[in-house]
């Protein structure tokens, strides 16, 4: 039943999916997450997490956690030309 739910949403999950990976995947990249992260005044302090294609609650941890950080997506959009992977407000 979870993945057909998530099959219905697969295009925003795989999106979602890029951009942890691009901003978890160097130390620089990582630094400048975090830092935008304070610029906007986030206090929630998860990690960027991937999941596992097979393990649907590992899916559901990554959703979860980048909800929090949706406006920093958003705004690191404006400020990092190679990021291409943001999601859009309905995904």
């Amino acid at each position: 039943i979870v993945k057909d739910g998530l099959d219905v949403i697969q295009v925003g999950v795989e999106k979602i999916r890029k951009s942890v990976t691009y901003w978890t995947v160097t130390p620089k990249r990582q630094e400048k997450f975090e830092k935008t992260i304070n610029q906007v005044r986030n206090l929630h302090t998860k990690k960027l997490g991937l999941d596992c294609a097979t393990r649907w609650n590992l899916t559901y941890l990554m959703l979860q956690t980048t909800l929090f950080y949706k406006n920093v997506f958003s705004r690191l959009k404006n400020r990092e030309p190679q990021y291409k992977t943001v999601p859009s407000e309905e995904e």
